[in-house]
């Protein structure tokens, strides 16, 4: 005799594979999510060429998160200035969350290479975007760092082995300004009893 859990499970699984089925169907070569999916699955294991060709199969209107992607996968088959171009395409998704890590992707790779004028402007507009992002924030300030040594050739460059202790500097600065408002929000809450 079948119990009702048995029952269950096989209508369960065939809930799952019609389902599946129902999905694959769809997704005979022309659809842009089984594309994207199957370049999100190749990129994680590392087949980067594979994924590169899957996600110039998606279709970037459709989703916008396949040019942000894209870019992911330039870099890690050292095209910068392709990275770049998806970069810049996916900085304009009205998604804030999708706009704000391209803008950053695209400000990192401009301060690796040392423009940190186009690197600056980028993670500027990042931070307009999503101003409580302390990444974003970080690299900011590392940034103008950058650029104020180069303003000023008094100021000694940071070198490379250096960039932690910048890193965690800049760290610092950041809770500590972030720290200040808070506490700044919290005495203009309180009244002073005293001034009845």
């Amino acid at each position: 005799m079948v119990s009702n859990m048995q029952k269950y499970r096989f209508f369960s699984l065939c809930g799952y594979l019609s389902i599946v089925s129902f999905f694959l169907m769809g997704c005979n070569g022309s659809n842009s999510y089984y594309h994207f999916l199957r370049g999100n699955s190749l990129y994680t294991s590392g087949k980067f060429s594979e994924a590169l060709q899957q996600f110039l199969r998606a279709d970037e209107a459709e989703n916008p998160f396949v040019s942000y992607n894209l870019g992911l996968v330039y870099i890690a088959l050292g095209e910068a200035n392709a990275a770049h171009e998806a970069w810049r395409i996916s900085a304009t998704s009205s998604n804030e969350n999708l706009a704000a890590r391209s803008l950053f992707n695209d400000g990192v790779l401009y301060y690796q290479e040392g423009n940190y004028t186009k690197a600056y402007s980028l993670l500027k507009q990042a931070v307009r975007i999503h101003g409580h992002d302390i990444e974003i924030k970080k690299m900011l300030e590392l940034t103008h760092g950058r650029i104020s040594n180069e303003l000023d050739p008094q100021i000694p460059q940071v070198s490379v082995t250096q960039d932690k202790s910048e890193y965690a500097r800049v760290l610092d600065y950041v809770q500590r300004i972030e720290q200040t408002k808070i506490e700044r929000s919290t005495s203009d809450a309180r009244v002073d009893m005293n001034d009845w």
